[in-house]
């Protein structure tokens, strides 16, 4: 990971928001594709872990692992 980037240089306001959603949306459409799964409960779970992993990238991309205590 290159770290000569906007962290580096002070930017400490970054909206990630649309890609964690994309990311879950992405996921829900692709489950969504089986027309004959009706219930919420079998649908929602799969489109979290997506959503989740999306999250823990960003966390890592823009270096803020462990740092939710300063905030």
């Amino acid at each position: 990971m290159r770290r000569d980037g906007a962290v580096e240089r002070g930017i400490n306001k970054i909206n990630i928001s649309s890609d964690i959603k994309s990311s879950y949306h992405q996921s829900y459409r692709e489950v969504l594709a089986d027309a004959k799964l009706r219930e919420p409960d079998v649908i929602q779970p799969v489109a979290v872990p997506a959503m989740k992993e999306t999250a823990a990238h960003k966390i890592d991309l823009l270096q803020a692992r462990g740092k939710a205590s300063l905030y």
